[in-house]
């Protein structure tokens, strides 16, 4: 999963000791690294969605290691470095920021959509979930406004009213 914003791209790796890189994109034809993160565990990333001067990353299931990750990505002349985390016991497929707020795809058929609550970045916390009726598999997630938008197993799309945003509910 990529992110570009001005010369730079941010990614996702499943490469066990560069989870997240940074890498130049000036000029779009020799792209070059510029810093790895080597995250705790033994597990690659699957997400990233970047909001501001914090990247927000999401790994395959590693317990007792976490699966969401906060990194400051204020200088992109700085090896990033990771500021908050949760052990979530799940993977995070795919992320959406809205706010202090973070929406987390899962795998996990009891609890498909996670919601963190990120309003102190070095201590975020889990402040929420939806269990869809059918148990499924989620693997996107983005949103509008107050609406977000869960995709899952067998081509299901689901559109949540986010205006609370600890309690998602279907519309």
């Amino acid at each position: 999963i990529t992110f570009i914003f001005g010369n730079f791209a941010l990614f996702t790796s499943d490469v066990k000791n560069s989870e997240f890189i940074r890498m130049s994109i000036s000029p779009p034809t020799a792209p070059t690294i510029l810093a790895t993160l080597d995250m705790t565990g033994n597990t690659g990333a699957l997400s990233v969605f970047v909001s501001g001067t914090k990247a927000y990353v999401g790994r395959a299931n590693s317990t007792p290691n976490p699966e969401f990750s906060i990194i400051d990505v204020s200088n992109p002349l700085v090896t990033p470095t990771v500021i908050g985390t949760v052990n979530m016991a799940n993977s995070a497929n795919s992320i959406y920021v809205s706010g202090t707020n973070v929406f987390i795809a899962t795998i996990n058929t009891a609890q498909e959509l996670t919601v963190i609550n990120a309003s102190n970045p070095a201590a975020p916390v889990q402040s929420g979930f939806l269990n869809l009726a059918a148990a499924t598999t989620c693997s996107a997630v983005n949103g509008l406004g107050t609406t977000l938008f869960l995709g899952c197993a067998i081509s299901s799309l689901s559109a949540l009213n986010i205006i609370t945003h600890a309690t998602p509910t279907l519309t």
